[in-house]
């Protein structure tokens, strides 16, 4: 499905841009949302970036969303998904990425909890990914911004 498709090509790119200091973990499932009974409801973030104490958690979608439709067409669900990750992961940022489609602008919307969860979701344009996921290096990771990071 494409959407794996989509996923295991952002991995890849990203994989080729991080420092050596920078760990990736795809497909991540040491966090559960209950921890009783016996891990519950396993959390499987499509990337997590860790650097010392320093967490980025990122997931993919493979969806058109809409500059017309209700927040996009981001679902309800995927940012519960999104909040919990960055609660679970104590995470510095949450990114949810979909590819960039005409319909929607290439500028980044950023959503803040009020209890320390910021997702902010980023586009890639799929006729210049490798472009797309550069500029992700302005994405909040260690220590202020990361452009020396991604």
């Amino acid at each position: 499905p494409m959407e794996k498709i989509f996923e295991s090509y952002i991995a890849s790119i990203l994989r080729k841009q991080l420092p050596p200091e920078v760990r990736m973990k795809t497909q991540d499932s040491r966090y559960s949302l209950f921890d009783q009974p016996s891990r519950t409801f396993a959390l499987r973030p499509d990337i997590v970036l860790e650097s010392g104490e320093h967490t980025t958690v990122l997931d993919t979608k493979w969806k058109m969303l809409s500059a017309s439709a209700y927040n996009y067409g981001i679902s309800q669900a995927d940012m519960y998904q999104m909040y919990a990750y960055g609660k679970k992961y104590d995470a510095d940022s949450v990114v949810l990425i979909f590819p960039k489609f005409d319909v929607v602008g290439a500028e980044p919307i950023f959503y803040e909890s009020g209890d320390g969860v910021s997702v902010e979701v980023v586009f890639v344009d799929l006729r210049d990914p490798e472009k797309s996921v550069e500029k992700m290096s302005e994405i909040p990771f260690i220590e202020g911004r990361c452009s020396n990071v991604l």
